[in-house]
């Protein structure tokens, strides 16, 4: 009986130790998602994923992992950034997007839908009330972006209350002119926002009155993460 029993003992300490050994190897994948960003997006997109006005680069941080993994393969496959001179900055992203893996975006996505929202100024001067009535009935945003900029995972549509008033506007000019979305690529959501726009008449005066408006909401009954 003992050399069975010391047989079934060695065993068990042996399982017990490849298991403890597996569970150390694990890499967690925000840590992955981390290391990824420090490398390849922090120099312009901030070290907390904050965004950075004077380079025209968005935040990041809790934006939807759908939508920053959409925007990325998108970049990453010519559909956005490939004319330079139209958007020199969407190019920059394209370059960098290029990169990356579908492994790389998949675990960027998730790690920066877990950061913390940046924390912004939340606009009362008439901009932003005349932008308050466009956003919440003549050009009915909330019913893709939410009532409080939001957003909406099932439609696709980003979070817009983390992004600076700077970057929404110039976005939106982006959108009007045709330089964020080509007239022949296939970025079905990108030419849902140019047909809204154009739909509506909107110029460049509503997209200031939207921008002022929209950064910056929070929801009242949620709490930032």
């Amino acid at each position: 009986m003992k050399p069975m029993f010391l047989f079934f003992r060695v065993l068990f300490l042996v399982s017990l130790h490849g298991a403890l050994f597996a569970d150390a190897n694990k890499v967690n994948p925000s840590q992955v998602g981390a290391k990824i960003f420090s490398k390849v997006c922090a120099q312009c997109h901030g070290l907390e994923a904050e965004g950075n006005s004077s380079l025209n680069t968005p935040a990041l941080a809790s934006q939807s992992s759908i939508y920053i993994s959409e925007q990325l393969h998108k970049f990453k496959n010519g559909l956005r950034g490939a004319d330079s001179k139209k958007d020199a900055t969407g190019k920059l992203m394209a370059q960098q997007a290029k990169l990356l893996s579908s492994k790389d975006i998949q675990e960027l996505s998730i790690y920066l839908s877990a950061l913390k929202s940046p924390v912004l100024k939340v606009d009362t001067s008439a901009s932003a009330l005349r932008g308050k009535e466009l956003y919440q009935k003549k050009a009915n945003c909330i019913s893709c972006h939410g009532l409080y900029g939001e957003g909406n995972e099932s439609m696709k549509a980003p979070k817009l209350n983390i992004l600076s008033p700077a970057y929404i506007e110039i976005e939106l000019n982006k959108f009007s002119r045709g330089q964020r979305v080509g007239a022949k690529t296939k970025d079905v959501t990108g030419h849902l926002m140019v047909k809204v726009l154009n739909d509506y008449g909107l110029q460049s005066k509503d997209f200031k009155d939207l921008a002022n408006y929209i950064s910056g909401l929070k929801n009242p009954d949620s709490k930032s993460k």
